[in-house]
């Protein structure tokens, strides 16, 4: 049995599955992840797993080399948009692209992962995959 790390099957093999350059979300529980993209779906009740729960534990297994967040989390959820800065400000760049552009990519993601975050709105992030060779 797995003594550490990401426990659950399907996390561990789409993060496996994510190569160089791919993208990967982290969504909130009400998120209207696009038909065909692959969800592995988390959310157990409200606020658990949170975004911040289920995105320190993929960090901890995975190389992210650019983040992508929508410009609403300026307004709608500052405290989070904090979040994001200590854990990836100095380490790779974050880009603020529009609600409507994050729409977009979230169409062409490797995977999205659902999680029990509830009540902000534009908590959802978007990681591109980094080289782990490198590091």
């Amino acid at each position: 049995m797995q003594k550490y790390g990401i426990l659950n099957a399907q996390t561990r093999s789409l993060l496996a599955r994510t190569g160089h350059r791919d993208h990967l979300a982290i969504t909130d529980a009400g998120y209207n992840i696009p038909l065909g993209v692959e969800v592995v779906d988390l959310a157990f009740l409200p606020n658990l797993p949170t975004i911040l729960q289920v995105l320190d534990g993929v960090l901890d297994e995975f190389s992210v080399e650019k983040v992508y967040l929508s410009e609403g989390i300026y307004h709608y959820a500052p405290q989070q948009l904090d979040e994001y800065k200590k854990r990836f400000e100095n380490k790779c760049p974050i880009v603020f692209v529009k609600d409507e552009e994050i729409d977009k990519m979230m169409t062409n993601v490797k995977g999205a992962v659902r999680t029990g975050n509830y009540g902000i709105h534009c908590p959802n992030i978007i990681i591109q995959a980094g080289c782990t060779y490198d590091n």
